[in-house]
Formats: C-alpha cells, structure tokens, sequence
C-alpha cells in the first residue's frame, strides 16, 4: 500500500494566532503601528490637529482574520488625502495690482492677470505610508 499523506489543520491554533496577543495579530499591530508613524511624520502640519488624530487599530474577527487600520479622525482628513476636485486646470483671473487713487507703475488700468488653481492637490499620506511598508514586506 503507498503510504497516505494527511494534513491537518486546527481551528483552535490558527483562532488563537489571530487573537489579541497571537503571532498573526502581533505582526498586524507592529506593521499597523509603522504605517501610523510613517503617516504622522509625512502628513502637513498647519496646526498639528491632523497629525494627532491619526491611529492605529487591529481588531480580530469571529472568521479567523485579523483586521488592521490606520486613519486620521478630523473633519477635514479625506480633503487634505484626496484633494477637492478640480485640482488641475487653471484659468486666468484679473486682480487689481494698486488701490483705486493711485497711478499704477505698471498696466494699463492696474490690473494684471493672475493663475488661479481650482482646487487643492491632494496630500496622500496614510497611501505613501502604507507603500512604504508593503514594499519592505
């Protein structure tokens, strides 16, 4: 008779490998912990407000999978991330160079054109962040 091979898998260990403390959900905290830290140290800092709301979670599930995430709680989060819409074009805009009494130096009426961007360029963060660490995978 040829010899059989058996696999056999435990539910139990591979429940306890995603738990809080297990070698699965340990690994998920240290990677989610560096994605947070990566993403604290690129984000814009106007007011600091951005860079204090971002944290890391990992949460395990009743499927034996671990979850891991990493987000900025304010308000204004996804704009600064994505950017607002239209970010690219520009249109020319005229703007008063002097105050209305006084002889410009320059022009004809004292106005000049100006390029106004719509928009804002989005800032990604928490993406370049957690590219970073896929890349060191």
């Amino acid at each position: 008779m040829p010899d059989t091979v058996r696999i056999v898998i435990y539910d139990s260990v591979i429940t306890a490998m995603n738990q809080p403390g297990g070698t699965v959900w340990r690994w998920a905290h240290q990677k989610s912990q560096r994605v947070a830290t990566l993403a604290r140290a690129n984000c814009p800092k106007r007011s600091g407000e951005l860079r204090a709301s971002i944290f890391s979670e990992v949460e395990a599930s009743s499927r034996n999978e671990t979850h891991m995430a990493v987000s900025a709680n304010t308000d204004y989060a996804a704009y600064v991330h994505e950017g607002t819409f239209p970010y690219g074009p520009t249109r020319p805009v005229a703007v008063r160079t002097q105050p209305y009494m006084r002889l410009p130096p320059y022009g004809r009426h004292g106005w000049k054109s100006k390029l106004i961007v719509d928009g804002q360029k989005g800032q990604p963060f928490l993406r370049d962040a957690l590219e970073d660490i896929i890349g060191t995978l």
